[in-house]
Formats: structure tokens, C-alpha cells, sequence
């Protein structure tokens, strides 16, 4: 079967790029609704929030693509099983 070692890479690609755009767009959307300190300025603010929310999207994205690849892994395992239960 030429599916089971593809399809632990597809689903980390799949699940990878969807959390990719998925924070990409939440990236700047509440940066001037953030509280800040008093002796900070407005653009040490945004540059540190957005530098944040980039290493958090990085990381997120990596999880996710991790979790991508276990879930399919498990469920190839989940239908060898079964396939062996039947005697197939």
C-alpha cells in the first residue's frame, strides 16, 4: 500500500499550513489594543508584540504539523488492526 508512508507527511503539510494562515492572519490584529507599559514607546510596542506572535505562529505550526503526522500515524495503525482482526 502506497498510501501508509504518505500519508502521515500529507496530513502534517495539511495541518502545518492550515495553522500557518490561520495565525498569519490573527498576526496583527490586536496590536493597538494591547496594553502597554509607560516607558515603552508605541513602536518598541508593535515590534515586540509582532515578533511574539511570530516566533508563537512558528511554533504553533510546528505542533500542529507534529499532531498532523500522529493522528494519521495512529489512524493507519487503527485500520492495520482491523484489517487483521477480519483476517483481511
Amino acid at each position: 500500500m502506497w498510501l501508509g508512508p504518505i500519508l502521515p507527511v500529507l496530513a502534517a503539510l495539511i495541518a502545518g499550513v492550515v495553522a500557518w494562515r490561520h495565525q498569519t492572519r490573527r498576526l496583527g490584529r490586536r496590536t493597538y489594543y494591547e496594553p502597554r507599559g509607560w516607558d515603552t514607546t508605541e513602536e518598541e510596542f508593535r515590534r515586540g508584540a509582532i515578533g511574539h506572535r511570530r516566533r508563537r505562529r512558528l511554533g504553533i505550526t510546528v505542533l500542529s504539523a507534529l499532531a498532523g503526522s500522529v493522528v494519521a500515524t495512529a489512524a493507519l495503525q487503527l485500520v492495520q488492526l482491523t484489517e487483521a482482526i477480519r483476517g483481511g
